[in-house]
């Protein structure tokens, strides 16, 4: 299997990426404060599409056989062992500091893996052990799928899992979102669509023309400024407004990671999946 040199320079801008959200601060009081804040924040809300869009690329592969052996024995440990490790060291670290060192810290640590306090930190542990899980049933589907087909997943994807949020706020359409927030994103919701888009990209975008990265790039440029047109008007809600525009399955976060994706495939690939000189 050829190395696909464009997901390491995506991979390392979405690693920047996830430390610059985390440094920055939407619960700022200024409004001024909070548009700065915001910005950054903003423009790095494709990392976590970028890591599971590069999972799907590569685990989705037609060429590479991925079976629930595979899973449980390669592929979860590689990620489970680690986070029981850091909440080992963390628990037992916190218990040392604070002279409470007891017999339950043989299996307390374990525990508080299962309790919201430990999913909120480290959610993506658990986002990504749960896509490890559907991997073989997704593959199976893909590589089954033609091209239409898989396109009009990721159609359905996006409309259903990036437009329904929206539909709260259109009081035309308000009797009807009891039933669309309970039954028909439930069938597309997660970070399933973002895998297939991966592999989609990967698969039926072999080659990036110099045009298509211009339409990418301009399509970037237009994510990053239509929310802080929306943000400039909304008022005292600008708070709100950014949220939704900044979470990252609404369409501009969707649009963003995709472009951006296919944009540095362009630049750093050939059709043969070499680096370019």
């Amino acid at each position: 299997m050829q190395r696909k040199v464009y997901l390491d320079y995506l991979k390392v801008l979405a690693c920047l990426a996830v430390i610059v959200q985390h440094c920055c601060s939407l619960s700022a009081e200024s409004r001024a404060e909070y548009t700065v804040n915001y910005f950054f924040y903003f423009i790095c809300r494709f990392a976590v599409p970028i890591f599971v869009m590069a999972t799907g690329s590569l685990m989705l592969d037609d060429s590479r056989s991925l079976s629930f052996k595979a899973v449980f024995i390669k592929y979860i440990p590689r990620i489970l062992i680690p986070f029981v490790g850091i909440v080992y060291v963390i628990n037992i670290t916190a218990a040392l500091i604070n002279g409470n060192v007891t017999y339950k810290l043989l299996i307390s640590p374990l525990l508080t893996i299962l309790k919201t306090e430990t999913s909120v930190p480290y959610w993506y542990c658990y986002m990504i052990i749960g896509i490890y899980l559907m991997l073989p049933f997704i593959k199976k589907m893909v590589s089954n799928c033609t091209k239409r087909e898989t396109e009009v997943f990721l159609v359905l994807f996006f409309l259903f899992r990036g437009a329904l949020q929206y539909v709260q706020y259109i009081p035309v359409l308000r009797i009807a979102n009891p039933f669309l927030n309970s039954i028909v994103p439930g069938i597309l919701t997660g970070y399933i669509g973002y895998l297939v888009l991966g592999y989609y990209i990967n698969k039926y975008i072999p080659h990036v023309s110099r045009k298509m990265c211009i339409v990418c790039a301009a399509v970037i440029l237009v994510c990053l400024t239509v929310p802080f047109t929306v943000f400039a008007f909304s008022g005292e809600n600008y708070q709100k407004v950014g949220s939704l525009c900044a979470d990252v399955f609404s369409p501009g976060v969707m649009l963003l990671s995709a472009a951006l994706m296919i944009l540095m495939k362009g630049l750093f690939e050939n059709t043969n999946g070499q680096r370019k000189i």
